[in-house]
């Protein structure tokens, strides 16, 4: 009998070792294959995850665009590349009447031109009210188009005693062609 079992057991044994030669077999190809996908996907997230972060940077790069596109057109508005003083005289007389000022003259002189930037000088007379003046003088150095006042004399007004007279010279900015 113990000789039945050993022999039973040689060939259990045996049997399980072909199946166990015969599945790591059948298994190693798979585990190669398998081996060689795990690199093939870091691969693939490396490249995906290189490839997102150049597209970020592509959105960063035009979001930059974007807002330097801004303040390029704000730049173009405040230093425009010619005089265009006609615009800028409408506007100075519109914002004149809606201060309450009045006896408004307006004299451009010749542009002085520098080698980036060029200002005309504008020499500007009106009457009016210390109100109206103070508003007049901050309305004009808030436009969008540079213009400075550069000098500014008041006057008390002969006829009336709340009124004055405002000389001043402004210079309105811009890039010479």
């Amino acid at each position: 009998m113990k000789r039945l079992l050993r022999g039973k057991t040689g060939v259990v044994l045996g049997c399980a070792v072909v199946a166990l030669v015969f599945t790591l077999g059948a298994l190693r190809p798979d585990a190669g294959a398998a081996a060689q996908m795990h690199r093939d996907a870091r691969t693939f997230c490396d490249t995906v995850n290189e490839r997102t972060q150049r597209l970020q940077k592509v959105g960063d790069t035009r979001r930059e665009l974007t807002t330097l596109d801004g303040e390029l057109a704000a730049f173009d508005a405040a230093i425009p590349p010619d005089q265009q003083i006609g615009a800028f005289l409408e506007k100075l007389d519109q914002i004149a009447r809606e201060s309450g000022l009045s006896d408004k003259s307006v004299k451009p002189a010749d542009p002085v031109i520098g080698a980036q930037v060029a200002c005309l000088p504008i020499d500007v007379n009106v009457t009016g009210r210390f109100a109206a003046m103070y508003e007049f003088l901050q309305r004009v150095e808030s436009l969008p188009r540079v213009a400075r006042i550069q000098r500014l004399e008041l006057s008390g007004a002969d006829e009336a005693g709340d009124e004055l007279v405002a000389s001043m010279t402004m210079h309105v900015y811009f890039r010479p062609s």
